[in-house]
This record gives structure tokens, sequence and C-alpha cells, in this order.
């Protein structure tokens, strides 16, 4: 990430209808969410195409329409459609002149309620902004070592793994910040029942037997954007392909171990539980993939530019 000054880079935020200076972009200390834990949220990667002096936004309509979800999960009415967040997303990114890579990452959140204390959904107002953040290119870690936490992904009947909500990356932090001590770069969360769930932030895939395989939607994931254009890049492959459940011991065993997310892009994970794989280096596979991924993102490929919002 670029060690960001946002009073030099960061010109302007949006704050519930309003385009503010970013030193001006504040809520208040007793935001529901703040104390709860009750937002929802998105990732969302710009990119920059050099030779056109453009910036695109990746799956933009897809995020979007995830946020959307995911305040309909939280009892959000959000009063924007898609097209409005686009179109706000476009206008924050030319307001501070940004052509360069970006994350942004808009919010929508639980504001004020009737009580001032009270963990409860309804009749709590809320708030929405988006900032936007220049971020670095290319990434330089391309492989990852990861170790499996002690910590278990929640269950979709306690915290729906679906809904992107602030509250429920407690559990990933607590196992970043495990995996971390213990001197690994992430970690692999399992469900309860013991199958492979995802890493903290990011959906996993393997490649086992000329198979790529991947924990299916019902194994309490999150259901990724990235994940679903690597299947898609699978299938542009004629790669084989399959969803199903996966075991621990499995990993081990495995050609390849992939990540990938909006931030984390894709990246190889080389050893698990300090278990080296294969041969401790990126295969073929997910090698392709991210090359065909890079060119996707970057509006190289003429077949996937539907997936691409110009910004300029």
């Amino acid at each position: 990430m670029v060690q960001v000054n946002p009073q030099d880079q960061i010109k302007y935020v949006f704050l519930d209808g309003n385009f503010v200076p970013w030193d001006q972009g504040n809520i208040h200390i007793s935001t529901h969410a703040l104390l709860y834990g009750t937002g929802c949220f998105e990732g969302i990667r710009g990119y920059i195409d050099n030779p056109k002096n453009q910036v695109y936004i990746f799956r933009g309509q897809e995020h979007y329409q995830r946020l959307l979800d995911s305040c309909k999960l939280l009892l959000i009415d959000l009063e924007y459609d898609i097209n409005q967040l686009i179109q706000w997303t476009k206008t924050i990114i030319k307001k501070n002149e940004f052509k360069c890579d970006l994350y942004i990452r808009p919010v929508a959140y639980k504001k004020f309620g009737p009580q001032f204390i009270g963990a409860n959904l309804y009749n709590v107002n809320h708030g929405f902004f988006i900032l936007v953040i220049p971020k670095e290119a290319p990434e330089k870690i391309q492989e990852i070592h990861v170790g499996t936490s002690s910590w278990r992904r929640a269950k979709d009947t306690a915290l729906p793994p679906r809904g992107k909500f602030t509250g429920s990356y407690i559990s990933s932090n607590l196992a970043k910040a495990e995996a971390i001590r213990q001197g690994y770069d992430d970690a692999i969360l399992l469900t309860e029942e013991g199958y492979v769930a995802e890493v903290t932030t990011s959906n996993l895939f393997m490649v086992r037997k000329n198979v790529i395989v991947t924990p299916p939607v019902y194994c309490d994931i999150l259901e990724g954007i990235t994940r679903d254009t690597i299947i898609t890049i699978c299938e542009e492959l004629h790669l084989n392909f399959e969803e199903r459940l996966i075991n621990r011991s499995e990993l081990y065993l495995a050609n390849e171990v992939f990540i990938c997310g909006t931030a984390e892009e894709i990246k190889a994970i080389t050893k698990i539980d300090h278990r080296v794989l294969a041969d401790g280096k990126p295969g073929p596979v997910t090698n392709n993939i991210r090359t065909l991924f890079k060119q996707m993102v970057r509006g190289e490929v003429d077949k996937f530019k539907n997936f691409l919002i110009p910004v300029y």
C-alpha cells in the first residue's frame, strides 16, 4: 500500500449526499455502527490503463449490488440505486484527480436510534460514505505462507457471511493477528465442521489432480466477486473446475493453492502450517490465471471489457 498523506493526496470524500473535504469527513462517537459494528461495506478496485490515461472501476455494478444486498440483511434502506452509486464513485475519483490504481471503500452504516445505547436494527437511521485511496501496483508479494487458525468461520445461522458487515471482520482480525504472531502471513479459517472455508479476507482455490477446487457458497464463505471472476477465467482457459468441500489435509497434498480477493488480487500459497507445497513456488495454473486477470482489469482483453466502468 502506498504511504498516503491524506491531506496531500485525498482532497474529498463522499458523505451523506455531499462531497466534503477530507478533514471534514467525520462521524459522531455515538454512531451505532461504531458502538455495535452495524455497518456494511465493499472493497472495489480501480485500475489505471496508462496508454489510454483511463481509470477503470472493476466490476462496480456487482460490488454495489452486493452492498445493497448487505444493506437489506442489515435493514438499511439505502436511498441510492446502483447507477447513482457508480456515478458518485466516478465523481469522487474525478474530484480527487486520481489517475492511478485505487482502492474504493463505500460504507453504509447504522447511525442514530431512539435510544442512545441499545442493540437494535429497527428505527435506527443510517449514513453512507465513499472513501477512495491510491493503491500501489503491482503488488510486490506474490506468494505467502499461511497457517490454520484456531478461530473458526462463523456460520450463516450466526453471522451471515454473504453480507460484508463491519462487525463480522472481528474474527478475521483475530485470526490474522494470531497468524502473524506465529510467523505466518495469513490464516486459513475452517468451518465449525472442520472443512476449509477461506483465508481471513480472501477466497481460496486448490489445484489437485488437474482439477481446480474451491469451497461452495454454503461452506460459510463470502460470495466473492473476485472468486466469481476466477471461475470465469477457468472457463475461458478451459480448466477443469469444481466446487466441493475441502478437508484441511487435502491442502497439504495439493499441487497449487492460491487466494483471491479485491485487495489481495491473486496470491499463491507456497507453505501451509510449515509444510511446503509441491516445489514451493507459484504453480503454472496460478500464474496463468493471474496473468489473464491482470490483463482483464486493465482493459487488455476485449471479451471482458463489460467488467470495466471507465471513469474519464
